[in-house]
């Protein structure tokens, strides 16, 4: 049975300090502020760069196996490399928002008032992955108990982001328990009167002989349907019906040459299946090498991006594969677009673990 996001807060708040082997470490990377987030029993943990968004820079955690319980590194790192970390050319592990993905130009309109986004993707003339990314978090609060650790990290965003005059509240929750590694993700409209839009995304790079590797997407309520894009990485309105990522077979290609990927899959209810109601969606991730499977778990993530390309970029074995709550470009095309009223939340997950 799947645990949603709620369940698993309201249990890390409410055990009893008792035989506590969770402990939070406040860590610099250069003049990077960062808390490590620790498991003492099984030797797992998340580290957390708050002077950059609530970014993930390093999670280590272990499989589930009775037998061997071995220890993996999952992500892409930086090598404790601060100026790398600060450049983080290829988005590494990036809490994406107010926008994931990429905005059509840089430009959208909104209740009749028009808007211009910074180009940063040159190459396609749009706007990419949103502002949090450079944003010093404020550490809200921390819980330790025996059940786990809850990190909250908040901003707020105060209008003056170009092209983007909005105020939404953005509160992160990374836990770490037993059972994985979460982040809680909720947004309110600040802005009594006026609304707002927005959706977010998570660019996790998953280490693994990337060609090797087999992907599943989570079929148990849903169809999938592949985002058809034009020359410039935007997606057209078209999609086709999606058979692919069903754990049958490997990414395929070469070592330094993987099958490319950059392409968005998006969940559609199975309506064959009139009993799912869930939100929640379960990616996996096959390592043959070292007979490991990553979860990854997406509560109001529908739309999945794939991407291999960063293995011929820098010759880094791994795969993002991005959740997100809303299509590419979708402050145009509004496919899954989150709009908040003055004073409305949207809360979201996405997790880790592995077996």
């Amino acid at each position: 049975m799947k645990k949603s996001a709620f369940l698993v807060i309201v249990a890390l708040l409410g055990v009893a300090h008792s035989a506590v082997h969770f402990v939070i470490e406040d860590q610099m990377i250069g003049d990077l502020h960062t808390k490590v987030l620790r498991n003492t029993k099984t030797g797992e943990y998340a580290q957390i760069v708050t002077d950059l968004g609530g970014r993930v820079e390093d999670l280590v955690l272990q499989d589930k196996h009775p037998l061997h319980k071995k220890l993996r590194s999952v992500l892409l790192t930086h090598n404790k490399n601060a100026t790398a970390i600060k450049e983080n050319a290829w988005w590494k592990n990036a809490i994406l928002f107010p926008y994931a993905n990429r905005i059509n130009g840089g430009k959208y309109t909104f209740y009749n008032g028009s808007y211009q986004l910074p180009i940063n993707d040159a190459t396609n003339n749009n706007a990419m992955h949103g502002f949090l990314e450079n944003k010093t978090m404020k550490v809200e609060n921390q819980t330790v108990n025996e059940a786990g650790i809850i990190l909250k990290l908040t901003y707020q965003f105060d209008g003056k982001d170009t092209g983007y005059p909005f105020h939404p509240y953005v509160q992160l929750n990374h836990m770490l328990s037993d059972a994985g590694f979460e982040i809680y993700m909720q947004v309110t409209n600040m802005d009594p009167t006026e609304p707002m839009l927005f959706y977010v995304g998570w660019h996790p790079y998953f280490k693994c002989p990337v060609y090797k590797s087999v992907i599943t997407f989570d079929r148990q309520c849903n169809k999938w349907a592949h985002v058809l894009l034009n020359n410039h990485a935007i997606p057209t309105g078209v999609t086709e019906s999606f058979t692919g990522f069903n754990g049958g077979t490997v990414i395929g290609g070469t070592l330094n040459n993987p099958t490319h990927y950059d392409d968005a899959y998006k969940a559609i209810n199975n309506p064959d299946v009139i009993l799912c109601t869930s939100s929640v969606l379960r990616t996996t991730l096959y390592d043959p090498e070292a007979d490991q499977t990553v979860f990854l778990h997406q509560d109001r993530f529908p739309i999945i991006q794939v991407f291999t390309g960063i293995v011929n970029a820098t010759g880094e074995q791994a795969v993002a594969i991005e959740p997100m709550s809303a299509m590419t470009d979708s402050f145009n095309n509004h496919d899954n677009l989150q709009i908040l009223s003055g004073g409305e939340t949207w809360s979201g997950a996405v997790g880790i673990h592995v077996q």
